[in-house]
């Protein structure tokens, strides 16, 4: 192995210092009481990731007409932001007080209150009554969750529908809030995404909403650079210019489980290597911030009918911390940390306070191209691929290249080395793996300094993000 044959190991990462501002993690699903949150606040705060995404849970708010408790909330904002994170909230989802399908619905998934003027009055009353209560607490807002997908539009998506929806919410949101940051979409990418949005953003919805979010479950994450380019000249053909948020992204550690992409082998490993790479490319294509689902296992829950416990005892593996379960389908155990708690920690450590995106000039000759189908089940998407992803970064005058090959993450454990010249850097040379947060020294004798830049030999590349920093780690 390379990295520990050839290289001089140094040490590990430091503990981060400064919260990564570009990664997020969900703590989704307490509106359904999938998990206890006590007792998890202080590993959900060592990940070193700024944003928390919650689910608002207006069944679980509000249980009496026009009364609302946020008790239960409160304890989850409150224990999220003292442990120096920003909580978003995801308004979601329906009521049986005012919704007939909301009834038959285990947490009223996918029950949008649209069909009657009662029900869009509650919502509206609803929405204002959270953004007032949050106030200084909470200032993002993300309206509904994947309504283009039938899991939570049950009746079957539009997106006319979704769009005349947002319009509504972020008015209700805007006019208690003003300065409120507010996110439309959520969108679950589905096939017909392009026509989903075009029909939401011939509402008018881009010019109420600050930013748009989509959850983009594929074994190619790298794909997600193309669709980044696809979706923002799709909204400036509406004239909107706005940012995209990845709210949801993420896969098993198992290949027990159900959700997005569980129809694969999938081991901790794996999980951990997707999760770097999401992450990297993700900054490749310049999304505010990418929020990994989800901090711990527990049931997916998306198709349940209400009273059945046996409907909605679906477990994902999704979770950076392991779980078991018990009779009712809740989330218990010690919640060990997985290889990719520890992936993410090490990633968010390095990239943590305030840093800027350059251009790392290099020499390679890595180039090909690959297709893939997609699949809900295998969550494969056909777009072409480089064959060697980079982003280069530099803080506080260190310069450093994140890279990796995408090689297939399900049936490739893919290492080799090559050689690459470097441009504009004179400095000590360190490799960093993310898997294991060890920290390498190059050894002089495989670096020629000459001409202005620096050739590295024997460089080493693996199928997940490593880092070659030039300068100082830590500095």
């Amino acid at each position: 192995m390379i990295l520990n044959e050839e290289l001089i190991l140094q040490g590990k990462l430091p503990a981060a210092k400064e919260r990564c501002k570009r990664f997020g993690i969900g703590f989704e699903k307490l509106d359904r009481d999938a998990f206890d949150p006590e007792g998890k606040y202080e590993k959900l705060s060592e990940l070193g990731g700024k944003w928390v995404r919650l689910l608002s849970g207006w069944e679980k708010t509000e249980q009496k007409e026009g009364v609302y408790d946020f008790a239960w909330l409160d304890k989850i904002v409150n224990n999220i932001i003292e442990h120096g994170m920003t909580p978003w909230i995801c308004l979601s989802y329906g009521n049986p007080l005012y919704s007939q399908k909301a009834k038959e619905v285990f947490g009223s998934v996918g029950c949008p209150p649209i069909f009657s003027e009662r029900e869009k009055e509650a919502w509206v009353a609803y929405c204002k009554a959270v953004v007032k209560h949050y106030v200084g607490r909470v200032n993002a807002y993300e309206i509904w969750n994947e309504p283009d997908g039938r899991q939570c539009w049950k009746h079957g998506s539009n997106g006319k529908e979704y769009g005349e929806f947002c319009v509504m919410t972020a008015r209700a949101i805007r006019a208690v809030n003003p300065s409120a940051f507010i996110i439309g979409g959520a969108l679950g990418v589905t096939k017909n995404v392009v026509e989903f949005l075009s029909l939401a953003l011939q509402t008018g919805m881009g010019k109420e909403i600050d930013a748009l979010s989509y959850h983009r479950y594929t074994i190619k994450p790298e794909d997600n650079i193309k669709f980044c380019k696809e979706i923002r000249k799709l909204l400036l053909g509406f004239g909107v210019d706005i940012p995209l948020i990845h709210g949801e992204i993420g896969c098993p550690s198992s290949n027990k489980g159900n959700g997005s992409l569980h129809a694969n082998l999938w081991t901790e490993r794996k999980q951990a290597k997707l999760l770097l790479r999401t992450f990297v490319a993700d900054l490749c294509a310049g999304v505010q911030f990418t929020s990994w689902f989800s901090l711990v296992d527990m049931a997916e829950a998306l198709f349940g009918t209400r009273g059945d416990t046996s409907s909605y005892q679906d477990y994902g593996y999704f979770g950076l911390l392991s779980a078991q379960f018990n009779e009712k389908g809740v989330a218990v155990g010690s919640f060990e940390r997985k290889q990719s708690y520890y992936a993410y920690r090490n990633l968010a450590s390095f990239l943590g306070g305030e840093w800027k995106e350059i251009s790392m000039r290099y020499d390679s000759p890595m180039r090909n191209d690959w297709t893939l189908e997609w699949s809900f089940d295998y969550g494969e998407i056909v777009e072409d691929g480089e064959d060697f992803i980079s982003f280069g970064i530099e803080k506080k005058g260190v310069k450093a290249m994140l890279y990796y090959k995408p090689a297939n993450v399900l049936t490739t454990e893919y290492e080799h080395v090559t050689t690459l010249r470097f441009y504009n850097v004179n400095e000590k040379a360190h490799i960093i793996d993310f898997m294991t947060g060890e920290v390498f020294e190059v050894p002089e004798g495989k670096i020629l300094r000459e001409g202005g830049y620096v050739t590295v030999k024997q460089f080493p590349v693996k199928d997940y993000p490593l880092a070659i920093v030039f300068g100082k780690i830590g500095k």
